[in-house]
């Protein structure tokens, strides 16, 4: 049998770890940063809603069905840059839902509150074509 090689190579040092999150746009280093912090696949990232995220506990949830694995997971929210970002990821969101529906009628806006972000994506403005540094059509 034929032993597969795939061990992982080329990863950045701290330092180019700094300089590159420093040049990205800023709606881009939550993504960056949670995968460089966590090394989760980029489409089980991309699937993360905020229903999944707990501050207080520190763990994104992960279903086995979003998996390659197949196995449900926990994955910590590490202090530092990745808490930072994913919060402002967050405040972020919860800012532009906000201003969303203040233009909907009271009963509408009442029935989101408190669950606003719960099915959105923590990475609105990733996808998969964005992410492998592709061009779009």
């Amino acid at each position: 049998m034929v032993k597969e090689e795939n061990a992982r190579q080329g990863f950045l040092t701290d330092q180019q770890y700094a300089k590159l999150r420093d040049e990205l746009p800023d709606y881009f280093k939550p993504l960056f940063v949670t995968a460089y912090v966590t090394g989760v696949r980029l489409g089980e990232l991309l699937a993360w809603t905020w229903d999944r995220v707990d501050f207080a506990q520190s763990f994104v949830t992960l279903h086995a069905e979003e998996t390659k694995s197949g196995y449900s997971r926990a994955v910590p929210i590490v202090e530092g840059d990745m808490r930072k970002w994913l919060l402002w990821s967050h405040d972020h969101a919860e800012a532009v839902t906000t201003s969303s529906t203040a233009t909907r009628s009271r009963s509408s806006t009442s029935e989101l509150r408190g669950n606003r972000l719960a099915n959105q994506p923590v990475f609105p403005n990733s996808n998969s074509t964005t992410c492998a540094g592709q061009r779009g059509p």
